[in-house]
């Protein structure tokens, strides 16, 4: 019994730990999403504004 109690203890702390990871990494890919997508914009408005120096 001592057993059985154990080990769901450990499910439910492995969950967790899961479960916050998965988190973390959810919140690092939108962070870095957000930081390209502002990148790209910029590097898109430089070429533009070359192009038109060039003219």
């Amino acid at each position: 019994m001592i057993g059985v109690i154990k080990l769901m203890k450990y499910i439910k702390t492995k969950k967790n730990t899961s479960g916050l990871s998965l988190l973390m990494t959810m919140i690092v890919v939108a962070i870095i999403g957000i930081v390209v997508e502002v990148v790209l914009v910029s590097y898109e408005r430089s070429v533009a504004q070359e192009q038109v120096i060039k003219k």
